[in-house]
């Protein structure tokens, strides 16, 4: 799913799942790429497995980017208990990593 600014915040303020925030841009091959792989791994996690997939695009949601301090794409974030747990710029490779990274904080 993709979100805005506003909604990835309210999303933040309200969820109680672990949220993986996926911040890449149009213009960017590695992000078109690791998409992909996003697509994939998301279409895994349901709304009830605890883990809510977004992506984000840094060109419309520039101060969002700047609170995260996003300057490199892709970038993915992930988000327990409303705050940061871990990062990963750059992606990942395949699906596995991507689920690794899940799992490690689920």
């Amino acid at each position: 799913m993709t979100l805005n600014e506003a909604d990835f915040r309210t999303l933040l303020d309200t969820t109680h799942n672990i949220v993986i925030a996926f911040f890449g841009a149009n213009w960017c091959g590695p992000c078109k790429v690791f998409s992909l792989v996003f697509e994939k791994v998301s279409a895994r996690y349901g709304e009830t497995s605890g883990v809510t997939m977004v992506k984000l695009d840094v060109d419309e949601c520039t101060q969002l980017c700047d609170d995260l301090n996003v300057s490199l794409v892709p970038t993915v974030i992930l988000f327990k208990d409303s705050q940061v747990a871990a990062r990963q710029n750059g992606g990942f490779p395949n699906e596995k990593g991507l689920e690794q990274f899940i799992v490690t904080f689920k």
